[in-house]
């Protein structure tokens, strides 16, 4: 995977990687087994006048614990604020709230600065190349599938464990990559999430609104 928009100098740079950039689960729950076979085990034969020996359960705390919590989807805990980073230059909508930490400069130079903000189970960095065109190019097995969104945005879904030298959470997770082509310079906004789906969904509504600050 080789990052193609910046700067040759950039490539091979072990701090980044050698390359840049650049969003469903079955429902289940227990059910108990239940019916005539189940009820005639446990209450023996009626004409001996067996006592069914099972406790229909009083709301004691051995009751509560079999309810365990379950954290709820990464959509049903999104939400989204303006936010300008003025030293990257840059005005976008980005995930606020619960379990969302600041947007963080993580590398700066002429030709190229990185901002990253870490969630509970998702990470999101914003590349900006001011000076080049942000491009992406990946061998056809690290690429799962790849779309133009409106707006001229384009959406990489990298393949499973790909982008680990770029987030070391995509070596697990799964990652998406949005270009933003600016004209002359740009961003790329690399998000990486449980499944593509939630990447998508973190992804989309940055990539969208993302532009240069005043």
């Amino acid at each position: 995977m080789v990052l193609c928009c910046v700067i040759a100098g950039l490539i091979g740079v072990g701090a980044i990687g050698g390359a840049v950039v650049l969003f469903s689960g079955d429902d289940s729950s227990p059910t108990s087994a239940t019916g005539s076979d189940r009820v005639d085990e446990r209450a023996g034969d009626p004409a001996d006048g067996a006592v069914p020996d099972f406790d229909p359960g009083d709301g004691s705390d051995a009751d509560a614990e079999a309810e365990e919590y379950v954290d709820p989807p990464v959509e049903d805990r999104l939400s989204f604020a303006w936010f300008e980073q003025p030293r990257a230059g840059w005005t976008a909508r980005v995930p606020d709230g619960s379990g969302w930490g600041a947007v963080r400069v993580q590398r700066s130079s002429r030709e190229l600065i990185v901002t990253e903000q870490i969630g509970d189970d998702a990470t999101v960095q914003i590349w900006t190349t001011p000076h080049e065109t942000p491009r992406m190019s990946l061998e056809p097995e690290e690429k799962a599938g790849s779309r133009t969104l409106d707006g001229g945005v384009e959406e990489i879904v990298f393949a499973s464990g790909i982008g680990g030298d770029l987030i070391p959470d995509c070596a697990w997770d799964r990652c998406v990559d949005y270009l933003v082509d600016m004209g002359g310079g740009g961003f790329a906004v690399l998000v990486s999430a449980p499944t593509v789906a939630d990447a998508k969904r973190i992804g989309r509504p940055i990539a969208s609104s993302i532009g240069y600050s005043d």
